[in-house]
């Protein structure tokens, strides 16, 4: 029904973070401890598929998952409309877990064409997952009376990245199925979808959500207004779309490469300092403005600034990592980004 499917979403990415991420990071970071290296990959063959599964479930499992459940769950509330038909949802979660379960199962072994062959599929079952989460949303914001607030479209937006993401994953399966070779993610591919995923599904419902909720849960005066917000959404989209275009163009190793990178890093600095600025989640509530006993517990607050800090020093280490091939020649390895 309308509130168990929204927390099978939230349970299932419970634990697929707990097991596949934390567990599992933490084994992977104790074996770098030990080795005393980040290159494990020369020690065992096997350390970048087995990483990259780990890396999967994180994005998939969690962060995909938790995002989908809390969308179900919130979207005919913001909106006003009836809950989607469960069968659909049904569907999205069946075939999101298939898509994950292939994929940490299989990619390991794929460099062996059965194996590859199920790596695709299951790539192709969480792009079957996005593209139903897309419609399902679309619907709901169609059908609403508030579908012209601002906050809607981060959110139909950052649906339609979560495919964009899903779609690499699936050209680059099928292109390593086809040249019968693993189905590992190289630098470029690896950065193009993490991005996508991370920047532009994740980091747009979280905007989106941002706007329609924190003002009012926080109790602030001040808000952002809608040629802002308007504003924010069409440089972060501009800047996730140039990151990943310039990451991809890599592959054909292209001199423009740093550059798209680093216009998209701006852009995505640009949008985020922007946001900060309207949202102010630095201001203090109505009720403590007003002298009178506050409402909002100040750990609520501290959680929200300590978010937004920790978004604006992303951005800026951004647009630091991103500027750095063009000083030096060379792209910085990949712990950098990590830490990103």
């Amino acid at each position: 029904d309308a509130r168990s499917l929204p927390r099978t979403f939230i349970r299932s990415a419970t634990v697929a973070f707990m097991t596949g991420g934390c567990l599992i990071g933490a084994i992977f970071l104790i074996m770098i401890s030990r080795y005393g290296t980040f290159e494990v990959a020369r020690l065992w063959p096997g350390w970048t598929a087995h990483v990259q599964g780990h890396g999967h479930v994180q994005l998939s499992g969690w962060l995909a998952l938790f995002v989908m459940g809390i969308a179900y769950f919130a979207l005919p509330r913001f909106l006003v409309v009836d809950f989607p038909k469960t069968s659909t949802v049904r569907t999205s979660y069946g075939l999101m877990i298939a898509g994950i379960l292939l994929r940490i199962f299989y990619q390991p072994f794929s460099a062996e064409r059965w194996a590859g062959n199920w790596v695709f599929l299951g790539a192709a079952a969480e792009l079957a997952a996005s593209v139903l989460f897309l419609r399902i949303v679309n619907q709901a914001v169609r059908a609403s009376s508030k579908k012209h607030e601002p906050y809607v479209q981060y959110l139909k937006w950052g649906a339609a990245w979560l495919v964009v993401s899903q779609a690499i994953l699936v050209l680059h399966s099928a292109t390593a199925v086809v040249e019968a070779r693993a189905v590992i993610l190289g630098r470029a591919v690896d950065e193009a979808y993490l991005h996508t995923m991370l920047m532009g599904f994740a980091g747009l419902f979280i905007l989106g959500v941002t706007l329609r909720t924190i003002p009012l849960v926080l109790d602030f005066h001040r808000r952002a207004g809608e040629s802002l917000q308007r504003f924010v959404l069409a440089a972060w989209n501009v800047g996730v779309l140039a990151f990943a275009a310039g990451q991809l163009m890599r592959l054909w190793n292209s001199a423009a490469s740093p550059y798209w990178v680093l216009l998209g890093a701006w852009l995505e600095l640009a949008a985020g300092a922007a946001f900060l600025l309207g949202v102010n989640p630095f201001q203090k509530p109505q009720a403590a403005l007003q002298e009178k006993a506050e409402d909002v517990p100040a750990a609520w607050l501290w959680i929200v600034r300590s978010a937004f800090l920790w978004m604006a020093i992303a951005l800026v280490m951004e647009t630091v990592l991103t500027g750095s091939p063009l000083v030096t020649g060379r792209f910085l390895a990949q712990p950098y980004w990590g830490a990103f």
